[in-house]
Protein backbone atom coordinates (compact mmCIF):
# COMPACT_ATOMS: atom_id res chain seq x y z
CA UNK A 1 0.00 0.00 0.00
CA UNK A 2 1.17 3.62 -0.97
CA UNK A 3 2.53 5.59 2.21
CA UNK A 4 0.85 9.07 2.97
CA UNK A 5 2.58 12.36 3.89
CA UNK A 6 0.48 14.47 5.86
CA UNK A 7 1.44 17.97 5.90
CA UNK A 8 0.40 18.89 8.95
CA UNK A 9 0.78 22.77 10.30
CA UNK A 10 -1.68 21.96 13.55
CA UNK A 11 -4.64 24.27 12.14
CA UNK A 12 -8.03 22.69 11.85
CA UNK A 13 -7.84 21.46 8.47
CA UNK A 14 -4.58 19.39 8.88
CA UNK A 15 -6.16 18.29 12.17
CA UNK A 16 -8.99 17.04 11.22
CA UNK A 17 -6.98 15.23 8.41
CA UNK A 18 -5.36 13.54 11.26
CA UNK A 19 -7.97 12.51 13.45
CA UNK A 20 -9.50 11.35 10.14
CA UNK A 21 -6.40 8.98 9.47
CA UNK A 22 -6.39 7.81 12.85
CA UNK A 23 -10.20 6.10 12.55
CA UNK A 24 -9.38 5.06 9.23
CA UNK A 25 -6.61 3.06 10.74
CA UNK A 26 -4.32 4.62 8.08
CA UNK A 27 -1.87 6.43 10.81
CA UNK A 28 0.42 3.47 11.39
CA UNK A 29 1.96 4.57 7.43
CA UNK A 30 1.14 8.22 7.98
CA UNK A 31 4.09 10.53 8.37
CA UNK A 32 3.25 14.26 9.37
CA UNK A 33 5.49 16.61 7.75
CA UNK A 34 5.01 20.55 9.42
CA UNK A 35 6.86 23.43 7.91
CA UNK A 36 7.72 26.40 10.39
CA UNK A 37 10.03 29.18 10.54
CA UNK A 38 12.45 28.91 13.26
CA UNK A 39 13.11 32.57 13.60
CA UNK A 40 9.14 33.72 14.06
CA UNK A 41 7.61 32.19 17.14
CA UNK A 42 4.56 33.29 15.22
CA UNK A 43 5.09 30.71 12.54
CA UNK A 44 6.50 27.61 14.87
CA UNK A 45 3.34 25.24 15.14
CA UNK A 46 5.87 22.34 15.52
CA UNK A 47 5.09 21.72 19.25
CA UNK A 48 1.32 21.92 18.31
CA UNK A 49 1.73 20.16 15.32
CA UNK A 50 3.90 17.41 17.55
CA UNK A 51 1.21 17.17 19.91
CA UNK A 52 -1.61 16.66 17.14
CA UNK A 53 0.38 13.94 15.58
CA UNK A 54 1.42 11.86 18.69
CA UNK A 55 -2.35 11.94 20.07
CA UNK A 56 -3.58 10.40 16.45
CA UNK A 57 -0.16 7.86 16.53
CA UNK A 58 1.23 9.46 13.44
CA UNK A 59 5.18 9.98 13.10
CA UNK A 60 6.36 13.41 12.83
CA UNK A 61 8.76 15.52 11.09
CA UNK A 62 9.36 18.99 10.72
CA UNK A 63 10.56 20.68 7.72
CA UNK A 64 12.09 24.69 8.34
CA UNK A 65 10.36 27.14 5.36
CA UNK A 66 13.75 29.05 5.77
CA UNK A 67 15.72 25.53 4.40
CA UNK A 68 14.92 26.28 0.96
CA UNK A 69 13.68 30.00 0.45
CA UNK A 70 10.65 30.57 -2.11
CA UNK A 71 11.76 32.88 -5.18
CA UNK A 72 14.98 30.87 -5.44
CA UNK A 73 16.32 29.91 -8.76
CA UNK A 74 16.41 26.64 -10.05
CA UNK A 75 17.04 24.84 -13.58
CA UNK A 76 14.47 22.04 -13.56
CA UNK A 77 10.91 24.32 -13.72
CA UNK A 78 8.18 21.81 -14.89
CA UNK A 79 5.74 22.79 -17.53
CA UNK A 80 2.15 22.84 -15.88
CA UNK A 81 -1.57 23.78 -16.83
CA UNK A 82 -1.12 27.48 -16.15
CA UNK A 83 0.36 29.85 -13.80
CA UNK A 84 0.53 29.11 -9.98
CA UNK A 85 2.03 30.85 -6.57
CA UNK A 86 3.42 27.21 -6.30
CA UNK A 87 5.67 27.98 -8.87
CA UNK A 88 7.16 29.88 -6.52
CA UNK A 89 8.23 27.17 -4.33
CA UNK A 90 9.58 25.17 -6.88
CA UNK A 91 12.87 25.23 -4.67
CA UNK A 92 12.03 23.78 -1.69
CA UNK A 93 9.64 21.04 -3.22
CA UNK A 94 12.93 19.95 -4.97
CA UNK A 95 14.52 20.17 -1.90
CA UNK A 96 11.73 18.23 -0.26
CA UNK A 97 12.06 15.40 -2.93
CA UNK A 98 15.77 15.25 -2.20
CA UNK A 99 14.93 14.18 1.41
CA UNK A 100 12.30 11.80 0.46
CA UNK A 101 9.31 13.33 1.67
CA UNK A 102 7.01 12.19 0.39
CA UNK A 103 8.41 8.83 -0.33
CA UNK A 104 8.20 7.75 -4.03
CA UNK A 105 4.60 6.91 -5.31
CA UNK A 106 3.25 8.35 -2.08
CA UNK A 107 -0.22 9.88 -1.50
CA UNK A 108 0.66 13.87 -0.36
CA UNK A 109 -2.56 14.60 1.99
CA UNK A 110 -3.26 18.19 2.90
CA UNK A 111 -6.24 20.51 3.91
CA UNK A 112 -6.30 22.89 0.70
CA UNK A 113 -9.96 23.88 0.14
CA UNK A 114 -10.95 24.06 4.13
CA UNK A 115 -11.01 27.86 4.40
CA UNK A 116 -12.18 28.89 1.08
CA UNK A 117 -15.44 26.39 1.84
CA UNK A 118 -15.95 27.17 5.90
CA UNK A 119 -15.37 30.80 5.14
CA UNK A 120 -12.18 31.57 7.20
CA UNK A 121 -11.79 34.24 7.49
CA UNK A 122 -15.76 35.12 7.58
CA UNK A 123 -16.32 37.84 4.92
CA UNK A 124 -18.45 41.16 6.00
CA UNK A 125 -21.42 40.10 3.97
CA UNK A 126 -22.44 37.18 5.46
CA UNK A 127 -24.61 39.40 7.62
CA UNK A 128 -26.50 40.33 4.81
CA UNK A 129 -27.23 36.13 3.83
CA UNK A 130 -28.66 36.03 7.38
CA UNK A 131 -30.74 39.03 7.18
CA UNK A 132 -32.34 37.44 3.50
CA UNK A 133 -33.05 34.30 4.83
CA UNK A 134 -34.93 35.84 7.78
CA UNK A 135 -32.16 35.09 10.54
CA UNK A 136 -32.77 39.02 11.88
CA UNK A 137 -31.53 37.82 15.38
CA UNK A 138 -28.23 35.96 14.11
CA UNK A 139 -28.08 38.87 11.61
CA UNK A 140 -27.69 41.16 14.36
CA UNK A 141 -25.51 38.72 16.40
CA UNK A 142 -23.10 38.47 14.20
CA UNK A 143 -22.70 42.21 13.60
CA UNK A 144 -20.96 41.90 16.74
CA UNK A 145 -19.66 39.04 16.07
CA UNK A 146 -17.58 40.09 13.09
CA UNK A 147 -16.93 43.27 15.13
CA UNK A 148 -14.80 41.45 17.63
CA UNK A 149 -13.36 39.35 15.21
CA UNK A 150 -12.02 41.82 13.46
CA UNK A 151 -11.77 44.32 16.01
CA UNK A 152 -13.72 47.03 14.27
CA UNK A 153 -16.94 49.20 15.34
CA UNK A 154 -20.04 47.85 14.57
CA UNK A 155 -20.85 50.83 11.90
CA UNK A 156 -17.51 49.93 9.90
CA UNK A 157 -18.90 46.06 9.97
CA UNK A 158 -22.23 47.47 8.61
CA UNK A 159 -20.50 49.71 5.94
CA UNK A 160 -17.91 46.83 4.92
CA UNK A 161 -21.46 44.20 4.80
CA UNK A 162 -23.34 46.36 2.27
CA UNK A 163 -20.71 47.65 0.72
CA UNK A 164 -19.20 44.27 -0.16
CA UNK A 165 -22.81 43.27 -1.35
CA UNK A 166 -23.01 45.77 -3.64
CA UNK A 167 -19.47 44.93 -5.04
CA UNK A 168 -20.79 41.80 -6.00
CA UNK A 169 -24.00 42.09 -7.08
CA UNK A 170 -23.59 42.90 -10.73
CA UNK A 171 -20.93 40.09 -11.32
CA UNK A 172 -18.80 37.71 -10.41
CA UNK A 173 -16.08 37.74 -8.12
CA UNK A 174 -13.33 37.63 -10.80
CA UNK A 175 -9.97 39.49 -9.42
CA UNK A 176 -9.92 43.06 -11.08
CA UNK A 177 -6.06 43.91 -12.66
CA UNK A 178 -3.78 44.47 -10.59
CA UNK A 179 -2.23 48.53 -10.68
CA UNK A 180 1.38 47.26 -12.26
CA UNK A 181 -0.67 45.77 -15.04
CA UNK A 182 -0.97 48.18 -18.01
CA UNK A 183 -3.49 46.54 -20.38
CA UNK A 184 -6.22 44.71 -18.89
CA UNK A 185 -7.99 42.62 -21.03
CA UNK A 186 -10.65 43.68 -23.48
CA UNK A 187 -13.34 41.55 -22.75
CA UNK A 188 -13.17 39.61 -18.88
CA UNK A 189 -12.59 35.87 -19.15
CA UNK A 190 -15.20 33.67 -17.98
CA UNK A 191 -14.52 32.26 -14.19
CA UNK A 192 -15.88 28.85 -13.17
CA UNK A 193 -19.08 28.64 -11.62
CA UNK A 194 -19.54 32.03 -13.40
CA UNK A 195 -23.54 30.67 -15.09
CA UNK A 196 -24.26 29.69 -11.43
CA UNK A 197 -23.27 33.07 -9.91
CA UNK A 198 -25.32 35.22 -12.07
CA UNK A 199 -28.40 33.17 -10.91
CA UNK A 200 -31.13 35.20 -9.53
CA UNK A 201 -31.32 33.07 -6.37
CA UNK A 202 -27.92 34.64 -5.23
CA UNK A 203 -28.58 37.87 -5.84
CA UNK A 204 -29.51 38.78 -2.43
CA UNK A 205 -27.00 36.29 -0.58
CA UNK A 206 -23.22 37.61 -1.45
CA UNK A 207 -21.79 35.40 1.04
CA UNK A 208 -22.87 32.08 -0.53
CA UNK A 209 -21.92 33.75 -3.84
CA UNK A 210 -18.08 34.46 -2.38
CA UNK A 211 -18.46 30.60 -1.42
CA UNK A 212 -18.99 29.81 -4.70
CA UNK A 213 -16.31 31.61 -6.11
CA UNK A 214 -13.67 30.77 -3.69
CA UNK A 215 -14.25 27.15 -4.13
CA UNK A 216 -13.81 27.87 -7.96
CA UNK A 217 -10.61 29.66 -7.30
CA UNK A 218 -9.53 26.78 -5.14
CA UNK A 219 -10.32 23.80 -7.97
CA UNK A 220 -8.92 26.16 -10.28
CA UNK A 221 -5.56 26.58 -8.33
CA UNK A 222 -5.45 22.58 -7.49
CA UNK A 223 -5.10 21.86 -11.64
CA UNK A 224 -1.66 22.66 -11.13
CA UNK A 225 0.54 20.20 -8.57
CA UNK A 226 3.80 19.81 -9.71
CA UNK A 227 4.70 18.24 -6.40
CA UNK A 228 5.57 15.24 -5.56
CA UNK A 229 6.67 13.87 -8.88
CA UNK A 230 6.45 10.33 -8.47
CA UNK A 231 3.32 10.21 -6.01
CA UNK A 232 -0.02 12.02 -6.26
CA UNK A 233 -1.68 15.09 -3.99
CA UNK A 234 -5.15 14.28 -2.54
CA UNK A 235 -6.95 17.30 -0.91
CA UNK A 236 -10.38 15.10 0.95
CA UNK A 237 -11.91 18.75 1.58
CA UNK A 238 -12.38 19.07 -2.12
CA UNK A 239 -14.39 15.97 -1.68
CA UNK A 240 -17.66 16.10 -3.09
CA UNK A 241 -19.50 15.17 -0.03
CA UNK A 242 -17.64 17.30 2.01
CA UNK A 243 -18.32 20.48 -0.87
CA UNK A 244 -21.94 19.38 -0.51
CA UNK A 245 -22.07 19.20 3.11
CA UNK A 246 -20.48 22.99 3.06
CA UNK A 247 -22.42 24.39 0.39
CA UNK A 248 -26.05 23.09 2.60
CA UNK A 249 -24.89 25.13 5.94
CA UNK A 250 -26.23 28.45 6.68
CA UNK A 251 -23.11 30.67 6.37
CA UNK A 252 -24.32 32.58 9.43
CA UNK A 253 -23.79 29.72 11.58
CA UNK A 254 -19.60 29.15 10.27
CA UNK A 255 -18.36 30.97 13.13
CA UNK A 256 -18.93 33.07 16.11
CA UNK A 257 -16.55 35.85 17.69
CA UNK A 258 -13.59 33.83 18.51
CA UNK A 259 -13.96 31.25 15.64
CA UNK A 260 -14.26 30.17 12.37
CA UNK A 261 -15.71 26.97 10.53
CA UNK A 262 -17.40 25.92 13.55
CA UNK A 263 -19.26 22.90 12.44
CA UNK A 264 -15.75 21.32 11.46
CA UNK A 265 -14.10 22.39 14.83
CA UNK A 266 -16.99 20.94 16.68
CA UNK A 267 -17.12 17.75 14.38
CA UNK A 268 -13.16 16.88 14.92
CA UNK A 269 -13.20 18.22 18.59
CA UNK A 270 -15.98 15.28 19.33
CA UNK A 271 -13.88 13.04 17.68
CA UNK A 272 -11.15 13.35 18.90
CA UNK A 273 -11.03 15.69 22.23
CA UNK A 274 -8.24 18.01 21.05
CA UNK A 275 -8.38 21.17 23.05
CA UNK A 276 -5.77 22.67 20.03
CA UNK A 277 -8.97 22.91 18.01
CA UNK A 278 -9.65 26.03 20.21
CA UNK A 279 -6.98 27.84 19.92
CA UNK A 280 -7.40 31.37 18.20
CA UNK A 281 -3.79 32.11 17.36
CA UNK A 282 -2.77 31.11 13.38
CA UNK A 283 1.13 30.48 11.93
CA UNK A 284 2.24 33.25 9.51
CA UNK A 285 4.59 32.17 6.77
CA UNK A 286 4.76 35.76 4.90
CA UNK A 287 7.64 36.47 6.69
CA UNK A 288 9.53 33.22 4.37
CA UNK A 289 8.54 34.41 1.30
CA UNK A 290 9.42 38.01 2.15
CA UNK A 291 12.95 36.76 2.98
CA UNK A 292 12.62 35.13 -0.14
CA UNK A 293 12.56 38.33 -2.04
CA UNK A 294 15.12 39.95 0.03
CA UNK A 295 17.95 36.73 -0.27
CA UNK A 296 17.05 36.19 -3.94
CA UNK A 297 16.46 39.89 -4.52
CA UNK A 298 18.55 40.40 -8.23
CA UNK A 299 16.85 36.78 -9.54
CA UNK A 300 13.57 38.21 -8.41
CA UNK A 301 14.11 41.58 -10.21
CA UNK A 302 15.41 40.02 -13.14
CA UNK A 303 12.84 37.44 -13.90
CA UNK A 304 9.63 39.81 -12.90
CA UNK A 305 11.34 43.27 -14.75
CA UNK A 306 13.04 41.70 -17.34
CA UNK A 307 10.69 38.09 -18.55
CA UNK A 308 7.91 38.12 -21.03
CA UNK A 309 5.02 40.35 -19.10
CA UNK A 310 7.23 42.81 -19.00
CA UNK A 311 8.94 42.51 -22.73
CA UNK A 312 5.12 42.54 -23.56
CA UNK A 313 4.49 45.39 -21.96
CA UNK A 314 2.46 44.34 -19.76
CA UNK A 315 3.95 45.84 -16.82
CA UNK A 316 4.39 49.01 -14.88
CA UNK A 317 8.09 48.08 -14.74
CA UNK A 318 8.71 51.24 -12.49
CA UNK A 319 6.05 50.53 -10.06
CA UNK A 320 6.98 46.57 -9.68
CA UNK A 321 10.42 47.66 -8.92
CA UNK A 322 8.70 49.59 -6.09
CA UNK A 323 7.16 47.01 -4.91
CA UNK A 324 9.56 44.66 -4.76
CA UNK A 325 12.36 46.33 -2.76
CA UNK A 326 10.02 47.28 -0.54
CA UNK A 327 9.27 43.72 -0.31
CA UNK A 328 12.95 43.06 0.54
CA UNK A 329 12.63 45.50 3.16
CA UNK A 330 10.01 43.29 4.51
CA UNK A 331 7.13 45.53 3.77
CA UNK A 332 4.26 42.99 2.69
CA UNK A 333 2.03 45.35 0.41
CA UNK A 334 2.66 44.27 -3.26
CA UNK A 335 3.51 40.21 -2.27
CA UNK A 336 0.12 39.11 -3.84
CA UNK A 337 1.17 41.22 -6.83
CA UNK A 338 5.01 40.22 -7.05
CA UNK A 339 4.28 36.26 -6.31
CA UNK A 340 1.57 36.37 -8.96
CA UNK A 341 3.71 38.09 -11.59
CA UNK A 342 6.98 35.59 -10.70
CA UNK A 343 4.33 32.55 -11.02
CA UNK A 344 3.93 33.65 -14.80
CA UNK A 345 7.39 34.23 -15.92
CA UNK A 346 7.90 30.38 -13.88
CA UNK A 347 5.13 29.34 -16.55
CA UNK A 348 6.69 30.85 -19.32
CA UNK A 349 9.99 29.05 -18.58
CA UNK A 350 8.47 25.86 -17.98
CA UNK A 351 6.42 25.62 -21.29
CA UNK A 352 9.74 26.94 -23.43
CA UNK A 353 11.81 24.60 -21.44
CA UNK A 354 9.65 21.64 -22.10
CA UNK A 355 8.84 21.99 -25.77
Amino acid sequence: MDAITLELSGGLDSTALAVALQRAKLNTRTLAITHFDPTRTSSNEVAIARHVARHCGINHRAYPLLAKLPFTSIDAIPAVAQPATKLCFLARDQDMEKAGIPVERGILLNGHGGDSLYLAPPPFCVVVDAAASLHLMRAVSALRDLAIHYRLPLYSVLKFAFGGAFDHLGGSHAQQAQTVIQQAPRERPATLYDDVLRGATLRLRPARRYQIAALGAVLDDALVQPYPKGGRPVMPFLAQPIVEHAMQMNLEEAFSADHNRLSVRKAVYRASGLVTLWRTDKGDIMHSALQGIKVNNAHVLETCLEGWAASAGLLDVVSLSKLIKRAALGYPAGLMEITRIYAVEMFVHGLRRNV
